[in-house]
């Protein structure tokens, strides 16, 4: 909330006949943005000024019972022994203007929105001290930005008409805040709301009636600025917006009327202030779950949308075929034509396969690709079903914290956040939950590929068994690849080994090669040298295969 001119004006009002005839007898700062200023009067009891350059809850405030800490700090020692003269709001101007008696200066409270400023300023108008950047200001003349801005209180309905014919191609709303006085977003919004006309209207789609509506809703607004008691509006336990009067654009909130216009500021400045960063907690929330719930939204709809997941019965098929038909098998032809008896018209269909191997090793492998292409299918669906669980749950986070409105509730939903790895965690936290390599599965053997080099290193070095299965392509760079052997095996089965050795392919340098040669042996026998880079290891008792890449589906 930044204070309104009107607010302004009538706190001053309030405030006059206790700060003028005071002396300044405590001047100094023990809160940030804050200034306390400690008045006395014969026969009276001493009270505190509070002023705030806070950018956001800026105040000027009275306050009886305040005590001062003994890490505060003196501020504007040349007011301290002043005799407060007069105090008044410079007409129009979201300016205090306070003078003392007999003094070489005035003092000069400036809450500007974002910019609140106190200036001591001289008869010549140079600023003599400034309450923030004080360096900046010194010696520079006070300056009061000069404006064409009209004030709406003072014009006549004609006045008003004239105005609006002569930007009737450009948004009410733009005229309101670029021409008049007074206008911030909360008493467009609500004027907006008591004349009943779209945000986005311009003067030339309204009929002069409307505009006549218009203006006297306008009028009858600012004059409850002058007249209506103070009201804050909640959202639960959090205050978001302070009134003079009613606002009926806020018919849905919560609402506290106030007949002390003072203990109604004081109330909604420190609230706000308190809640602030629940408020800030809030909005990081809802942006980590919104973000969370676009992607998990793309990647179900990809996966949904995905018509190759499954080549199992087509790989099945085929092995089958080339047991029925081991003659269409030539020695050096990785191509060739089978009939297809499955199909009633027995049209031909064209297969690959590898020339090194007999027709029925090459059915094995189809027959090898058909489970891999099942197992991946299922292992897709899993990922799917986690995945739109997650979407729920996330949905149902989103409204409860839309509702949320303590600390508590927010605490509880960060909590399930963490948990779900949705909100970001430590350096620390998200090295430890992260793991270093990409996960396969094929013929119930688990196979790890390393993400980078360094990540190679803490792979095979700090997360895989010594009697685990290590393979690397030679000659190239490339992911460390791990084949897990929790039973102990002395060697991988053929086809496992196979497929481990194409994803070694694949994730390398030698991706588009074929016939690619791979080292083979086990984790114990891999060792790093000092002060060797990331990735980096000598491997020993090592076997050689050779392997192609793995096609894009089959990953």
């Amino acid at each position: 909330m930044h204070l309104h001119y009107f607010t302004l004006l009538r706190q001053v009002e309030e405030l006059r006949h206790r700060i003028e005839g005071t002396t300044v007898t405590e001047s100094f700062t023990q809160v940030k943005n804050e200034w306390v200023i400690k008045l006395e009067k014969a026969g009276e009891e001493p009270f505190f000024l509070q002023l705030s350059t806070d950018p956001q809850y800026g105040y000027f405030l009275a306050n009886t019972h305040l005590h001062r800490r003994q890490n505060s700090t003196d501020v504007f020692p040349e007011v301290i022994g002043q005799q407060i003269e007069r105090i008044s709001v410079m007409e129009g101007e979201r300016i205090i203007r306070m003078e003392f008696q007999n003094a070489p200066f005035s003092l000069y409270l400036q809450y500007f929105p974002v910019k609140i400023n106190f200036f001591l300023v001289d008869p010549q108008n140079t600023i003599l001290r400034a309450f923030k950047h004080h360096n900046q200001w010194h010696g520079r003349p006070f300056e009061i930005p000069d404006t064409a801005l009209r004030n709406p209180l003072q014009m006549t309905e004609s006045e008003w008409l004239h105005l609006l014919e002569q930007h009737g191609d450009a948004p009410l709303k733009g005229t309101l805040t670029s021409h008049l006085r007074y206008f911030t977003r909360p008493v467009v919004e609500e004027l907006f709301y008591r004349a009943t006309i779209p945000p986005e209207s311009h003067p030339n789609a309204l009929t002069v009636e409307e505009k006549k509506y218009i203006f006297h809703e306008m009028q009858r607004l600012f004059q409850q600025f002058l007249e209506a008691p103070a009201h804050i509006y909640f959202d639960g336990a959090i205050p978001v917006r302070f009134t003079l009067g009613t606002f009926h654009s806020l018919s849905d909130k919560r609402v506290e009327i106030f007949d002390d216009l003072n203990t109604a500021l004081k109330v909604f400045c420190f609230q706000s202030i308190k809640w602030r960063t629940v408020k800030q907690k809030k909005e990081t929330l809802q942006k980590r779950i919104e973000h969370r719930l676009r992607f998990l939204e793309r990647t179900i709809s990809k996966m949904a949308q995905d018509s190759s997941t499954d080549r199992s019965e087509r790989y099945r098929k085929i092995g089958q075929l080339l047991l029925a038909q081991p003659h269409a098998v030539t020695p050096h032809t990785s191509t060739i034509e089978i009939i297809d008896y499955f199909d009633p018209q027995q049209k031909p269909i064209t297969v690959k396969i590898d020339p090194r191997k007999t027709a029925a090793e090459n059915a094995e492998m189809y027959f090898e690709k058909a489970k891999a292409s099942e197992q991946n299918r299922e292992k897709r669906h899993r990922r799917l079903v986690r995945l739109k669980e997650e979407q729920q749950t996330l949905q149902e986070l989103a409204q409860q914290l839309k509702e949320a409105t303590t600390e508590k509730a927010l605490n509880k939903i960060e909590a399930t956040l963490k948990a779900l790895h949705v909100l970001g965690t430590s350096r620390e936290e998200a090295a430890s939950m992260r793991v270093p390599y990409r996960e396969f599965h094929f013929n119930g053997y688990t196979i790890w590929v390393g993400k980078s080099a360094s990540d190679n290193d803490q792979m095979t070095f700090k997360h895989a068994h010594k009697e685990d299965w290590w393979l690397h392509v030679q000659g190239y760079a490339g992911s460390h690849v791990i084949i897990r052997n929790p039973r102990r095996e002395d060697h991988p089965p053929p086809a496992v080994q196979e497929y481990a050795a194409r994803l070694a392919v694949t994730f390398s340098q030698a991706r588009h090669a074929q016939y690619v040669p791979v080292l083979v042996t086990k984790v114990k026998y891999v060792r790093k040298p000092r002060k060797a880079p990331p990735g980096s290891v000598i491997p020993q008792r090592t076997k050689t295969i050779f392997a192609d890449p793995l096609p894009e589906h089959e990953l």
